[in-house]
């Protein structure tokens, strides 16, 4: 697909010009819905495989209580649906970089790849202690992760507080904010 000289074709035709058996054509399905799914092939209304025009926009991300998410970006008509595993590091109001992967349903959706400034700086939530450190429980159920408070910056609080934090540090990956 990703040759020069390669014309758009139906996965039937694909089949043949791979010589790949019937037996096998169900497996050759599985990679071309994989490889769609991660946005390195596309499939146009006819039913046709072509090379993934890589499209990036910008929007502010809105996550869900769920862990998905959505992108508004000016000069798209519907905002861009964001899978949980496609969230990157994002959070609640980041200004985020997506690539279009194509749409699934009523409307595209994409992946999160960078994230280019951070919009919430504090959360509002309730505080919890434990031996060796604190954290907040957020009160917005769009934020879906709680904050890590090292023992030394609690300032006193106890468990059951409402406190406000302030967000030195986003995380990376799995790891919590801070």
């Amino acid at each position: 697909i990703n040759d020069p000289h390669y014309m758009p074709m139906k996965q039937k035709e694909l089949a043949i010009l791979l010589q790949v058996a019937k037996e096998d054509r169900e497996e050759l399905s599985r990679a071309l819905e994989e490889l769609l799914g991660e946005g390195k092939i596309s499939l146009s209304k006819r039913g046709r495989y072509a090379k993934a025009q890589i499209t990036k926009v910008t929007g502010v991300f809105t996550s869900h209580a769920k862990g998905f998410g959505f992108v508004s970006a000016e000069g798209q008509e519907q905002d861009i649906f964001i899978g949980e595993n496609d969230t990157g590091d994002a959070f609640l109001g980041d200004t985020v970089e997506v690539v279009l992967k194509g749409r699934g349903g009523r409307r595209p959706e994409g992946v999160i790849t960078k994230v280019l400034s951070h919009g919430v700086k504090e959360v509002i939530g309730t505080f919890e202690k434990s031996k060796s450190f604190g954290f907040v429980v957020p009160d917005n159920q769009r934020i879906n992760r709680d904050i890590f408070i090292p023992l030394e910056r609690t300032r006193g609080a106890v468990t059951g507080q409402k406190v406000t934090a302030e967000i030195t540090d986003y995380g990376r990956g799995r790891r919590n904010p801070e």
